[in-house]
């Protein structure tokens, strides 16, 4: 995604400010900073992110892909 994704009116992402153009341009070089720090580290972006949210605090536990509490 990049400051010129758009989003349908139906899906739930176009009410975010976090998805506004604006927000994500303004966190592109954050972006690029996690980018350029899990090349160093010889893993992807998404792996140093869920690296810092286990160092954060010991009872946080990240959960990938989960959008509901509830199963299938």
């Amino acid at each position: 995604m990049d400051a010129g994704t758009t989003f349908d009116s139906t899906d739930f992402r176009s009410t975010l400010p976090r998805f506004t153009a604006e927000a994500m341009q303004a966190n592109r070089a954050l972006v690029e900073l996690l980018a350029a720090i899990a090349t160093r580290k010889g893993a992807t972006p998404a792996q140093i992110a869920l690296a810092w949210l286990l160092a954060k605090n010991p009872w946080i536990v990240p959960i990938p892909g989960t959008t509901k509490m509830s199963g299938p």
